[in-house]
Parts: C-alpha cells; sequence; structure tokens
C-alpha cells in the first residue's frame, strides 16, 4: 500500500482518519498521566519529551494543504477564532469559580482583578500563577499565536520560510525574559512541529506519498 493511501484514507463511515484520531487518545492519556506529582521523574521526562510536540504535528498534518490561498478571514474563522472563544469561555467560569471559592470558602487566591488581566494577557505571569492555578489552558492561546505567525510565515516566498522557521524556532529556545502576551516567546517552538506536519503532509502529493509501505512499518516509525 502506497504511504499516501495509508496515512490519508478516511474512514467510510466517519469520514475521519482513524489513526490520527488514536493518536490524539493516547497523547491525550500521556498529558495527564505527565500531571501526576507521584510520577517518576525519568518517565515524566521521557513524557515531556514527545507529547506535546506530536501533538502539534498531528495539527499541522491536518490543516490546510492549501493554507496560504485560504483568505485571512476564513483563516481566522477557522483556526484561530474557535480556540479563542473557547480560551475566553473557559477563562471566564475559571474566574467564577475562584471568586466563589474566594468568598464562601475563604480560599487565599489572587484578586479578581489580577485574574481578569492575566486571562486578556493570555498567558502565566507572576510566577508561573495563571486564572488561579488553571496553567493548563495556556495551550489554546499559544496555539493560536502560533497559526498566525504559521499563516503568515506560509505567505511568504518559498524560499524564505524554512530560514524563517529556523530562525523562530532558535529565538524561542535562547528567549529568557518575561512571558509575552498569548505565549508569542513560544510560537517558535509551535511553528516548527506544526509546519513539519504541514510539510509532512504535503509531501505525501509526491514521490514520498508514492512509498509502497505495510502498516507495521508505522509502529516502529
Amino acid at each position: 500500500m502506497q504511504l499516501k493511501t495509508l496515512l490519508l484514507s478516511a474512514d467510510s463511515a466517519t469520514k475521519r482518519i482513524v489513526w490520527v484520531d488514536n493518536a490524539k487518545a493516547l497523547l491525550i492519556v500521556l498529558v495527564v498521566l505527565g500531571h501526576f506529582a507521584a510520577l517518576w521523574y525519568r518517565v515524566k521526562t521521557i513524557d515531556y519529551a514527545f507529547h506535546l510536540p506530536a501533538f502539534l504535528f498531528l495539527t499541522g498534518f491536518m490543516l490546510s494543504s492549501r493554507l496560504e490561498a485560504t483568505t485571512f478571514r476564513d483563516f481566522l474563522g477557522k483556526y484561530a477564532f474557535p480556540f479563542a472563544r473557547l480560551y475566553a469561555v473557559v477563562s471566564v467560569f475559571s474566574i467564577i469559580i475562584w471568586i466563589v471559592l474566594r468568598r464562601k470558602f475563604h480560599v487565599e487566591i489572587d484578586s479578581v482583578l489580577t485574574a481578569i488581566w492575566q486571562s486578556i494577557y493570555g498567558t502565566q505571569a507572576d510566577g508561573d500563577r495563571f486564572l488561579h492555578e488553571n496553567g493548563p489552558i495556556w495551550y489554546l492561546p499559544f496555539l493560536v499565536s502560533t497559526f498566525l505567525v504559521l499563516y503568515a510565515t506560509m505567505r511568504l516566498p518559498t524560499l524564505a520560510r524554512i530560514p524563517l522557521f529556523i530562525a523562530l524556532f532558535l529565538y524561542t529556545t535562547n528567549y529568557s525574559g518575561p512571558r509575552l502576551p498569548w505565549a508569542l516567546d513560544a510560537t517558535g517552538v509551535g511553528l516548527a512541529f506544526v509546519g513539519a506536519g504541514l510539510l509532512f503532509r504535503r509531501s505525501l502529493e509526491g514521490p514520498v506519498g508514492r512509498i509502497e509501505i505495510q502498516r507495521w512499518m508505522l509502529v516502529p516509525i
């Protein structure tokens, strides 16, 4: 079976690419596992080394293969606004919960104004405290920023894309200043892995996609 057929064939009933859904399910389990405080640190190190990059790679793999031909309005409607809306809803819900805890149960937390400001800022701040310990939703503004930078990059001439990908990745991995709004200081890493997934998907349209492969070969890969 050709690699393109194997990786891009959707299930006839659900119209979804089953291996991508299965991979995401496994990665979700690994993300949850990685947040257990009692998890052996060596296992946690291995887990953290790949679960987020793999998520980003799959995200890029499922993007439109002709992203740069998409209008900015359509791009925002499909890739940016849905995650921004979800982030806004979860942020408001989180703030309401902590207001109730503060007033009814006298829990020591930051001020409501601090929570609102940090949610607008879109990333962790003040010693990594964000929306009163609801840190995991940092991923949503990070994803929005990554998509915006990816779209801008893909609109550039082809020869300029890879150098810019590398430059932004190096900037992110060497940046040591304060957290930037909406995780802009981390988008270089997000861009690298989302871009890799997108480029791999595109490569399936060429000689790479015509490689003959058996299903069992995907396991070690």
